[in-house]
């Protein structure tokens, strides 16, 4: 979830069926335009607007499902950044997204190999 309002960290929430219970985990970062793709059933891509000292860019952060970091991969961005739209195909992770890091607003695609994902525990 983004959060606008008091500290604005991102939160994870999680629930099995029927969706009663819910635990809630807050995450380390901010999450702006925030977008999520299961890679498999014990992590998560989530791909937002991402805050690295002064400046934002697009990044994709590969989770567990507590939303604890295991890997960050940036993506070319800055300035006016954000919503990435994410699908697997072909063993690739497509990623369009904008920014503005060119001097004007363009949307980019990316495609990096599932293997860049492999977290070795």
């Amino acid at each position: 979830m983004r959060r606008e309002s008091a500290d604005q960290m991102g939160v994870l929430a999680k629930s099995d069926f029927p969706y009663v219970n819910w635990d809630f985990n807050k995450l380390t970062w901010r999450l702006g335009g925030p977008n999520f793709l299961f890679l498999n059933n014990n992590q998560l891509v989530i791909g937002s607007r991402y805050r690295e000292d002064k400046s934002a860019i697009t990044a994709l952060l590969v989770t567990d499902l507590n939303g604890n970091v295991q890997k960050i991969v940036r993506l070319p961005s800055s300035g006016d950044t954000s919503y990435p739209g994410m699908i697997i195909h072909k063993k690739q992770l497509l990623v369009v997204y904008y920014s503005s890091h060119e001097g004007k607003s363009n949307i980019y695609l990316a495609s990096i190999p599932l293997k860049e994902f492999d977290i070795k525990k």
